[in-house]
């Protein structure tokens, strides 16, 4: 595993002029984790993931750390800009195979997924609750550093490649251990 982002995803960054920080941190494999590390909220440390759309069409989705991708609203949102396009309606959304993620998505270590379609030049949905955060912390493709950036830079950086949408549910709450044997 690198300590270092990838040479090429810190030179696309810096071409496209928006401005963002790198923060450096413990290795964290979760955005839950990262955002515990280094004191940053969950609501604005983003988890990134990679979707397979039917057979052959991916795109990447990002929400915040303290909610769930919902695959459903992001199937009911896919569709929706299908059916204006007068395309074929998806049918089947599913989280990418981690092994398709390892080919295609280079410079993005196991739980540090860099959620930039202009790195990878596939769609990138982010959830409005992100969008509406003073900054968010990004996976930067390493384990060991972030990006922090505003949401103003991210759109100028993303472009066409960022759509915005509901595409999140909270997370369960975790059941506590009473302590009472039975």
């Amino acid at each position: 595993m690198s300590k270092k982002i990838a040479k090429s995803i810190l030179t696309k960054l810096e071409k496209t002029g928006a401005k963002f920080k790198i923060i450096d941190h413990r290795q964290v494999f979760t955005a839950h984790d990262k955002a515990a590390t280094t004191g940053f909220g969950p609501k604005q440390t983003v988890k990134s993931v990679a979707l397979k759309i039917d057979a052959k069409e991916y795109i990447l989705a990002s929400v915040p750390a303290n909610k769930n991708v919902d695959l459903n609203k992001i199937k009911n949102f896919i569709n929706k800009t299908k059916k204006k396009d007068d395309r074929k309606l998806a049918q089947k959304i599913d989280f990418a195979k981690p092994a398709w993620v390892k080919n295609n998505l280079k410079n993005s270590e196991a739980g540090a997924l860099l959620p930039l379609g202009l790195i990878y030049n596939l769609p990138n949905l982010f959830d409005n609750s992100l969008l509406k955060q003073k900054f968010l912390l990004l996976n930067s493709g390493s384990n060991w550093h972030s990006i922090k950036i505003t949401p103003a830079q991210l759109e100028k950086l993303e472009g066409r490649f960022l759509f915005g949408g509901s595409f999140s549910t909270p997370r369960p709450k975790l059941k506590k251990k009473s302590g009472k044997k039975k």
